[in-house]
């Protein structure tokens, strides 16, 4: 598991010492409105992914099962990479 170095997260984290409160509150807000987006895409992504389960035939060859899969892979990565952040956020708080 890769962690989140904090310069990737704010840039002023690394350079110009501490950052405000302000602005960690509302990098905690971003990340979470992201993670709530991510969310919601990866229940459409398990919809479909049933539904092609229960149907085979719409998908024979299963190209949109495999593409679904990959993109419920990709975004559960993206999920943990904003999970991450958000703790460095809640950690500087």
């Amino acid at each position: 598991m890769k962690e989140a170095n904090p310069s990737q997260i704010l840039p002023s984290a690394s350079s110009n010492g501490p950052t405000s409160l302000d602005t960690h509150l509302a990098a905690l807000e971003s990340h979470e409105r992201q993670m709530t987006e991510i969310q919601k895409r990866i229940q459409r992504l398990e919809t479909r992914l049933a539904y092609l389960a229960k149907k085979p035939y719409m998908d024979p060859k299963g190209f949109r099962r495999d593409g679904a899969k990959r993109m419920l892979g990709h975004l559960r990565n993206e999920m943990e990479t904003i999970e991450q952040r958000i703790a460095w956020h809640r950690a500087q708080i």
